[in-house]
Formats: C-alpha cells, structure tokens, sequence
C-alpha cells in the first residue's frame, strides 16, 4: 500500500512540476512575442540617407517595418548582415524587401528577434548592391 501511494505522490509531483514548467514556457513565449527593437540606420560616406527599422517578434517570425530619410523615389534594397558597421559581411543573412519611397515591410518567417541582435541592416546603393548607404546594429 505505501508503495502505491508513493507511486501516486511522484506522479502528483511531476504533474505539478510538469504543469509549472507549462506555464513557464507559455509566459516565456508570450513575452518574446510583440518584443520590439528599434534600429537607427546612420548615413555611410558621407550619404543622406539615414532611417530605423522596427523589428516585432511575432508568433511565428519576425515583422521588420524600415523607414528611410531622404530616399530616393526608387527601390532601395535593405538587408540583414552579420559583421559590423561600416563594413559587414559580404553575404547577406535575409533579403528584406526593397523600400517603395522610403517605407517597406518584410516578414520573416521562423526567425526568432533573439537570433539577430549580434547582426546589422544595411541599406545599399539601388544600382551596385556592393556599395552601402546606411548602416545600423541591430540591439
């Protein structure tokens, strides 16, 4: 009989614990969604254009809203790097999508805000993708 009943107050305690670590899990994910950082993008070599970038963690992605000053009335593509400002890396981590007179919204699916703070968005010259305009860490 005691052993039945030490059955049934382990499994009572893993419920619970199991029960506690559910909620922990679900307030954990309920704070990383709707999380924002906000990126200010400074002008490069001596350019006009500047701007920010707002990225929400969603549920299942992130929604990254870029705002530029001073753009021109043409697409201007925007991307995420690794690296650091002035000079990142090469490769572009996400293709976000090119600004329409200034603005543009991407949503990138099944990536977590937190797995981008150590990157940077780089807005590049609409005809020589080599060549930067604007540049901001994204913190």
């Amino acid at each position: 009989m005691q052993k039945i009943l030490i059955k049934r107050q382990g499994s009572f305690v893993i419920a619970a614990f199991a029960a506690i670590g559910l909620i922990v899990v679900s307030a954990g994910a309920a704070l990383s969604q709707g999380r924002q950082v906000t990126v200010q993008m400074n002008a490069l070599h001596g350019g006009r254009i500047s701007g920010s970038a707002i990225f929400t963690q969603r549920p299942k992605g992130v929604l990254v809203t870029v705002i530029l000053k001073n753009a021109l009335h043409t697409a201007i593509p925007v991307r995420i790097h690794g690296g650091k400002c002035p000079t990142p890396n090469r490769k572009p981590l996400f293709d976000l999508t090119d600004t329409n007179f200034g603005v543009s919204n991407t949503y990138l699916p099944g990536v977590q805000l937190s797995s981008l703070m150590r990157d940077v968005v780089v807005v590049h010259q609409p005809n020589n993708l080599k060549a930067y305009l604007a540049c901001g860490y994204i913190r």
